[in-house]
């Protein structure tokens, strides 16, 4: 059975906590207000025990998951718009060309996957010891040699 006391102390503790969650609230919603409703932002910091450090966190790592997810579309929808333009080239040198620059480009991106990707797609396309022109400097592309292996004279 509790007494008039520890209910008391439940009521303050609660009345404590409601305070605190509602300056942590007004805190979130002007960080984050236009991107998130009040409840949503109340939820959150409900979910992670009024702890206002966690809430940010979350959703700065989801606002960023969602920026790499944008920038994977758009340059999905640029990679598509290349692979089109190339295919309408029809002067194998002009495409060879445009390919190597497209691929520099991903290079440069770090977009390992697309460099691959077109590189792959046009190898029959691409001339090699040819030398072109990127952002100023010139490339030369080179066929490796392949070593010739000394036979093994037998006696």
């Amino acid at each position: 059975m509790t007494t008039v006391q520890e209910t008391e102390n439940e009521n303050e503790a609660k009345e404590n906590n409601s305070t605190h969650n509602e300056k942590e609230l007004k805190v979130l919603q002007h960080l984050y207000g236009d991107i998130m409703s009040e409840e949503e932002l109340y939820k959150s910091l409900k979910i992670h025990g009024g702890d206002i450090k966690l809430v940010i966190n979350s959703i700065v790592m989801k606002q960023l998951s969602k920026a790499e997810e944008m920038k994977s579309v758009q340059v999905d929808e640029m990679y598509l718009e290349r692979i089109k333009q190339i295919d309408a080239i029809t002067d194998r040198d002009t495409k060879s060309e445009k390919i190597l620059w497209y691929a520099c480009e991903y290079a440069e991106m770090k977009n390992e996957d697309l460099f691959v990707e077109i590189l792959t797609k046009y190898a029959k396309d691409v001339i090699i010891d040819e030398e072109f022109e990127y952002r100023k400097m010139k490339v030369q592309t080179t066929q490796k040699k392949k070593k010739k292996k000394k036979k093994k004279k037998k006696f």
